[in-house]
C-alpha cells in the first residue's frame, strides 16, 4: 500500500521553486473549545482544537481544514470566534465520540514549519490516552508526509535503524529484569518471604520476549511490502525528527510495561543522508533548487462538483486492500462523505443510494478532474490544491 503512495509522490512531483516570502513569520495559533455533545455522552470534557491565522488566508485555511477534518471530521470555521459547527448523519463515524479530553501544544513555529502535538483521552469500555503530531509547510500549507522528508532508500534505511533501536531497548529491559528477578529470588529463599515480584518479573520478561517475536515478524513483512507503519508517527521540532512506535502492552498489561511507547529522535544533521532536497531546505536551510512535493496522500484539495464548491481530503493509507480512502464535503452543507477507490474511481461508501454515487476522474499533476455520477445525474468534477 505504501509503495503505491511513494509511487504517487514521484508521479505527481513537479519541478518548481518554493515561493518563499522575503521574511518568514510564525503563524498565529489560537484555541477553539469543542462544546458539542457526542455519541451517548451528555457532555464533553476539556476538548480544545488549534486554529491557525496567517497574513495568507488561503494557507491558513488549508492548514485548518486539514486539522479539523482529521480531528473532528468537519470543515474549519472561517475565524476562531465562529466556533466549531458540524453536520452528521447516523451513517457517519464520529471521531469525537468518546473523547473526554483533548488539547494541543505548538512544538515548532519558525516561519517555515508549524508542528502541533495533540494529546487526549478516549473512553469506551475503559479510558486510554492518545496523541498525534501534525507538521505543515507554512509557505504552501502542505501537510508534511514522510515521503516529503525522506528518499525511498532513506525510508528503508531509517526503518532498519528505528527497528534496531526498538529491539535493543527491549533486550536491555529483559536483561535488567532478569538480574532484578534473580536477586529477589535469592533474597526470598533466605527469608522465606512470599512476594509477587517474581511473578511480575516473569510476566514482564514474557511480555517483551513475545513483543520481540511479533516485532520481528511485522518488520520483515513491512520491509518486504514497503509499508511505513514503523515510521508513521513522527514529529518535527527545532532540531530533530522523532519517531514513536506503540507500546508492547495492551491496556490490561500496561502496569508491567516499563518502556511504554518507543520514541527515537534523530538530529537533522544525522538524517541528512536520508533527506530529500525539499527536506534539506526545510530542516537544514540548504539553498538551491528543489522539487516541491505534490503527492496526494494526506493533502487537502478544493474544487467543484457541478456548480457546488467542495473540500476534499485524501486520507493516509490504511489496511492491505490496495484501496485509497478520502472524504469530501459540500462546503454549503459541511457533512462528511466518505470515499473508497483506486485514485481514478471513488465510491461513496456510506451512501444509501443504489447504485452508490461514484467519482470517475484522472490525475494530471496535482489536479483531479472528471465526472461525478449519482442520482441519475452526471456532473463535472475537479479539485486542485
Amino acid at each position: 500500500m505504501k509503495r503505491f503512495y511513494i509511487a504517487c509522490a514521484a508521479l505527481f512531483f513537479v519541478t518548481q521553486l518554493h515561493a518563499e516570502p522575503a521574511q518568514l513569520k510564525p503563524l498565529k495559533v489560537e484555541s477553539i473549545k469543542f462544546v458539542e455533545k457526542t455519541g451517548n455522552s451528555d457532555s464533553v470534557g476539556d476538548v480544545v482544537l488549534p486554529f491557525v491565522s496567517s497574513t495568507q488566508p488561503k494557507i491558513a485555511k488549508k492548514i485548518n481544514d486539514y486539522l479539523f477534518i482529521t480531528i473532528a471530521s468537519t470543515l474549519a470555521p472561517s475565524k476562531a470566534g465562529d466556533g466549531i459547527k458540524r453536520n452528521f448523519s447516523k451513517e457517519d463515524d464520529d471521531p469525537m465520540a468518546g473523547v473526554s479530553s483533548l488539547n494541543y501544544k505548538v512544538v515548532l513555529n519558525d516561519g517555515k514549519l508549524l508542528t502541533l502535538h495533540t494529546q487526549g483521552e478516549f473512553c469506551a469500555a475503559y479510558c486510554e490516552g492518545f496523541s498525534s503530531n501534525y507538521s505543515f509547510d507554512t509557505v504552501t500549507g502542505r501537510h508534511i508526509t514522510l515521503q516529503d522528508l525522506l528518499t525511498e532508500s532513506g525510508i528503508q534505511a531509517l526503518k532498519q535503524k528505528v527497528y534496531a533501536a526498538r529491539v535493543a531497548t527491549m533486550q536491555q529491559t529483559i536483561k535488567r529484569s532478569q538480574k532484578q528477578s534473580l536477586k529477589k529470588t535469592v533474597k526470598h529463599k533466605k527469608t522465606n518471604d512470599d512476594d509477587e515480584f517474581e511473578h511480575d518479573a516473569e510476566d514482564e520478561i514474557l511480555l517483551y520476549q513475545t513483543c520481540l517475536t511479533e516485532n520481528a515478524e511485522t518488520h520483515k513483512d513491512e520491509m518486504k511490502s514497503g509499508d511505513l507503519h514503523e515510521l508513521d508517527y513522527f514529529s518535527i521540532d527545532a532540531n530533530s525528527v522523532s519517531f514513536t512506535h506503540e507500546r508492547c502492552s495492551n491496556h490490561a498489561a500496561r502496569a508491567l510495561d516499563q518502556i511504554d511507547e518507543f520514541k527515537n529522535s534523530y538530529t537533522f544533521q544525522s538524517l541528512k543522508p536520508f533527506l530529500t532536497p525539499y527536506a534539506r531546505y526545510l530542516l537544514l536551510s540548504v539553498k538551491g533548487p528543489f522539487k516541491v512535493p505534490t503527492g496526494i496522500s494526506e493533502q487537502v484539495f478544493y474544487g467543484n462538483i457541478g456548480p457546488s464548491k467542495i473540500t476534499f481530503l485524501v486520507k493516509p493509507a490504511q489496511g492491505y486492500d490496495r484501496m485509497l480512502r478520502a472524504v469530501y464535503f459540500y462546503d454549503k452543507y459541511r457533512q462528511p462523505i466518505e470515499l473508497s477507490g483506486t485514485g481514478s474511481t471513488w465510491t461513496e461508501i456510506n451512501s444509501t443510494n443504489k447504485p452508490q454515487p461514484e467519482i470517475k476522474a484522472n490525475w494530471q499533476a496535482d489536479t483531479l478532474s472528471g465526472q461525478w455520477q449519482g442520482d441519475g445525474k452526471t456532473l463535472s468534477f475537479k479539485i486542485t490544491p
